[in-house]
């Protein structure tokens, strides 16, 4: 009986832990219903249940961006760019011409948009009604060369990792080199970002001489110490053989905004399920959802013998 127990009991904590390890995003609300007359943009539900244009846009030069207008009513939907010669924003508009569904009072549209050259634009979506109505809406879109957070990191003097990129006659040419492989116990870690992005803070996951993970939590630009022992081991019940990683691996979760969007990526050392580990709490701006993800996927990883 006691052994039937224990199992059941161990059968449910393997459960829940498999559970946990997921992504948290839970929202309790009643979805708001769209509106007649009223232009969506993009739009996505927020945390409160309404409906949320679209009004900031990141996109990388000389590559394709889709985003879409609807609204339930009527309507020939139209896009213009501020810069249309840099930023070209194409529509493929269905209207109760060449489309069944506009009859009953709706009308829907793709558009994709392409530039050409760096810098901040913005296009204006615009639905005009039957009835001789004005439906607009604006989105800032910012158009740069690199993508993703980082733009150099350092450990010490040397460059683990480096991404640039830049437009050059009409051409996009890009650069990129990694090299993780540190032999100094310790250095400065310094990450650059990219444009309109912010270090906001730094976590290094070591594992010391007897096996065991350190957390420490720093800041941008401070010294770090790398692993001294092994992140895994293990024992056969075979043969009694003895194994262990064939490296020392370090690991660097690195918080960061979207000056330009408002999301945050934030990392944290918890104990929110009885054991120490790293957390990334994701923050969308434009909805105000948070999602909670536990053993997240590192930033960067260090390694030496």
């Amino acid at each position: 009986m006691k052994k039937t127990l224990k199992q059941l009991l161990a059968f449910i904590l393997t459960i829940m832990l498999i559970v946990s390890t997921l992504s948290v995003n839970s929202y309790a609300y009643v979805r708001e219903e769209k509106r007649d007359d009223v232009l969506y943009v993009s739009a996505v539900v927020d945390k409160n249940g309404k409906w949320v244009n679209l009004s900031k846009l990141r996109m990388r030069a000389f590559a394709t961006q889709t985003i879409t207008a609807d609204i339930n009513t009527s309507a020939r939907l139209m896009v213009t760019s501020s810069k249309p010669s840099a930023l070209k924003a194409v529509m493929t508009e269905y209207n109760y011409e060449d489309w069944p569904r506009i009859n009953a009072g709706e009308a829907e549209a793709t558009i994709s948009l392409y530039a050409t050259k760096t810098g901040t634009y913005t296009i204006t979506v615009t639905a005009i009604l039957k009835n001789g109505a004005v439906k607009k809406h604006k989105i800032k879109v910012l158009v740069t060369a690199a993508t993703g957070v980082y733009k150099k990191i350092k450990y010490g003097k040397k460059t683990v990792l480096s991404k640039s990129a830049k437009i050059k006659k009409g051409q996009l040419q890009t650069k990129a080199s990694q090299s993780l492989r540190v032999t100094k116990k310790s250095g400065k870690l310094t990450v650059t970002p990219n444009s309109q992005y912010k270090i906001t803070g730094i976590i290094v996951e070591s594992v010391n001489k007897k096996g065991k993970a350190v957390y420490k939590k720093i800041k941008n630009g401070k010294t770090i110490k790398v692993s001294k022992g092994y992140r895994s081991t293990s024992t056969s019940a075979y043969d009694n053989d003895y194994g262990r990683s064939s490296r020392k691996y370090t690991y660097v979760y690195i918080s960061y905004k979207d000056k330009f969007t408002g999301d945050t990526y934030t990392y944290s050392i918890t104990k929110d399920r009885g054991i120490k580990e790293v957390k990334l709490v994701t923050m969308d701006k434009r909805t105000g959802k948070k999602t909670v993800k536990y053993r997240p996927e590192v930033s960067l990883y260090l390694w030496n013998y």
